[in-house]
């Protein structure tokens, strides 16, 4: 494994396991209730910033509006130091 690149070695290592879907919660209804919410979440946080998805942050914003909580911030250094996860 060292023989791999870094970012690379990442791609390998990282694993997200995803529950499976019913076949009654993949309706465009549902999907779209579930995006309207995030929206409207996104749009709570934001405020009146003009900024209108967390995509157009830019990094001052983002220690702004993305604050870690101390469990968070534990969760990234090991990530980090431990997984060796580059930024």
């Amino acid at each position: 494994m060292s023989r791999i690149s870094g970012p690379l070695l990442e791609g390998i290592d990282i694993h997200v396991e995803v529950p499976a879907l019913k076949y009654e919660e993949l309706t465009s209804a549902r999907i779209r209730a579930h995006v309207q919410s995030a929206r409207e979440r996104q749009h709570e946080r934001l405020g009146d910033s003009g900024i209108h998805c967390y995509a157009q942050l830019v990094p001052a914003q983002l220690e702004q509006y993305c604050v870690l909580n101390d469990g968070s911030r534990e969760l990234l250094k090991m990530a980090i130091t431990q997984l060796r996860f580059s930024a």
